[in-house]
């Protein structure tokens, strides 16, 4: 064959259909790493602050739609405040049977004292615990992570309560909820 000229791939032989099926392969290993690493990422935030006086658990907007068999690892940041000596309360929503595991760091427990306290967690829709206590209207740092794995589709999300009836709780503007799917490895 001339000089400066391409052979065509049937010239290529052996050699040539070998380096195709390798880049195959690695264009296929790649796309499955991908996949078990990560689905999809849902970043949310508050525009206003989140109020309530109820000690029901009422959703904020930080939720999200998930299906039957979706793998969520969650993290919400957020200041907490309570006008009542009981604090503000709060919860993950998850479809009905999810396994959920997580833990929640905040800035003050119910003595009042500021420092920083962990409490894990394993109840979908229940109370995780009281944060800041003692009729305060300082918004002090809250943190929660938790790992879901959904049994049903439904929505994942946040919910507050007040702890003492008829006093205000308030997650201020700016909280946000991250959230990542993962696909899950056997």
């Amino acid at each position: 064959m001339p000089i400066g000229k391409i052979a065509p791939r049937r010239e290529l032989g052996a050699f040539g259909s070998q380096q195709a099926q390798l880049q195959g392969q690695d264009a296929a290993r790649a796309a499955n790493d991908a996949k078990r690493r990560l689905d999809a990422q849902i970043l949310l935030a508050l525009a206003a602050p989140f109020r309530t006086n109820s000690q029901q658990f009422l959703p904020t907007k930080l939720l999200f739609n998930v299906k039957k068999g979706d793998l969520w690892f969650i993290e919400f940041w957020g200041r907490g405040r309570s006008a009542g000596a009981g604090g503000i309360n709060y919860a993950v929503g998850a479809p009905t049977g999810s396994i959920i595991q997580g833990t929640l760091e905040s800035s003050t427990v119910n003595t009042g004292v500021a420092n920083w306290f962990i409490l894990d967690f394993s109840n979908i829709n229940t109370g995780i615990g009281a944060c800041h206590a003692g009729a305060s209207d300082v918004g002090r740092p809250d943190r929660l992570a938790a790992r879901v794995e959904c049994v049903s589709d439904g929505k994942i999300g946040i919910a507050a309560a007040t702890v003492t009836a008829a006093s205000f709780s308030t997650i201020e503007a700016q909280a946000f909820l991250r959230a990542t799917r993962y696909t899950k490895v056997f």
